[in-house]
Formats: structure tokens, sequence, C-alpha cells
């Protein structure tokens, strides 16, 4: 009887050295945690009575951006924004016919928010351009009217008027 010996299995031997490998799972780690810390803001928006305002601009800036995030609130109300990374932003949301609404937020994990826009102001100014009297009965017309009085009066008791 013939006994042969399998081999021992190889190692896998690498040419770099531990200082290196740790490095470079420590950049790993690094790159992997941050997506892992990514987050969102999220919320609806509404008026003052509950109703929901689709088409909302929601403006998001601060934080790690290099410039300000615009998204759209959709046919509910509701927007997201894409991930972003913890820090403190700058939300403003508008919409023709409200009132512009600015929260800061400290971002630290997905936050969902409760937007509610005033309606907007309305002011009217009327001009009416034109000659003003000093007083208010300097009007020739209206003086000549107040002399004419109301002329002869008569006192009339138990008179039937018959047609």
């Amino acid at each position: 009887m013939k006994i042969t010996r399998w081999p021992a299995p190889h190692r896998a031997v690498s040419s770099l050295p531990a200082v290196t490998k740790s490095a470079a799972l420590l950049v790993f780690c690094l790159v992997g945690s941050t997506s892992l810390l990514a987050s969102t803001i999220s919320g609806t928006v509404k008026d003052p009575s509950g109703a929901v305002i689709s088409g909302a601009r929601i403006e998001i800036s601060g934080g790690g951006l290099s410039q300000p995030f615009v998204l759209f609130s959709d046919a509910l109300g509701r927007f997201e924004s894409p991930d972003l990374q913890p820090g403190k932003y700058v939300l403003r949301a508008t919409r023709d016919g409200f009132e512009a609404l600015e929260q800061s937020i400290d971002l630290q994990s997905s936050t969902e928010l409760r937007l509610t826009l005033a309606i907007a102001r309305v002011e009217t100014r009327i001009s009416v351009p034109g000659k003003a009297g000093a007083y208010a009965n300097t009007d020739p017309v209206y003086r000549q009217l107040r002399e004419i009085g109301l002329g002869d009066t008569f006192r009339v008791e138990d008179f039937t008027l018959i047609s």
C-alpha cells in the first residue's frame, strides 16, 4: 500500500507591509462610514388651514453644500432632500400667495418637518389725483348747497292725504 501525502494549503502572502494594510483598512472604514451618516430632510408643506401646498419651492443651503439645493413639494405637499452630511442647514420655503418661511436645522440624523406657510398680506393703496381744499367746507358747491337751507317749514296735525 502506498500512502500519498497532500501538500499543506498555501497561505496568501501579501507584498504590502502591515502598516499599509492598516491604513487602507482605516480609509475604507472612514469612507464607508460617511455614507452611513448621510441623512435627509423631508416633510410636508401646508397652509394655516391644514391644506397641502403643492409646488412650494424649498431651498436648502449651508452644511457642506457648495451651492443651495432646490426642490419642490409634490401634489401631496411632500418633499425630500437627497443625502446630506451632518451639519447646520438653512431651509427656505416659498410659494406665490404665501409668506416665505425660513428655518435653521442642525442635521444629525434624518429629519421630518411640518412647514406651515402663512397667507401673504395684501396691501392696496389708492391715490386720487386732484386739488384738495385747505378745509372740507371750502368747496364752493358745498357752500352753496349749505346756504340754501330747507326753506319754510309747517307743522300739520291730523292730516289725511287722499290721492
